[in-house]
């Protein structure tokens, strides 16, 4: 979380490394999200690049006190390999969320895959393959 000018709350996720925006891209955000009832329905959604320019933006309307899935399609408007996803609210309130998921709409057979990746893995016909293959994606530092 972090307080921007004017009081607007971010809450900030880089994912790992950075987010991969490429220009032209089409991408779903997916959260379900639920508010205190102060909030007045909308939530600013924004993909930063590193410099802190838009790539794409949108708004979630609708939140309510009962939890809601929601899905927002966004446009990157260039390319940037350490964007960040950014959700924002610009009144005082509360507002929970939960399964928030920003992918490609271009994955795999819709498994969320990059399809260079899985067509070559598809390529070698294993019999067995876990992917992503646990939970040590981050290394060990």
């Amino acid at each position: 979380m972090e307080t921007a000018e004017g009081g607007t709350v971010r809450l900030v996720n880089e994912g790992y490394w950075g987010m991969a925006m490429v220009k032209d891209a089409e991408y779903r955000l997916s959260l379900s999200a639920r508010s205190d009832g102060n909030v007045n329905g909308r939530l600013a959604v924004a993909v930063e690049g590193k410099s802190g320019r838009k790539l794409a933006e949108g708004v979630i309307e609708g939140l309510s006190g009962e939890w809601k899935a929601f899905c927002l399609d966004l446009k990157s408007c260039d390319t940037d390999p350490h964007a960040k996803l950014v959700l924002s609210l610009s009144q005082p309130g509360t507002v929970w969320l939960d399964m928030v998921s920003l992918l490609p709409k271009n994955t795999w057979k819709n498994h969320g895959l990059r399809p260079d990746l899985a067509e070559m893995l598809a390529g070698l016909k294993p019999a067995f393959v876990r992917f992503p293959g646990g939970c040590w994606v981050e290394g060990t530092n």
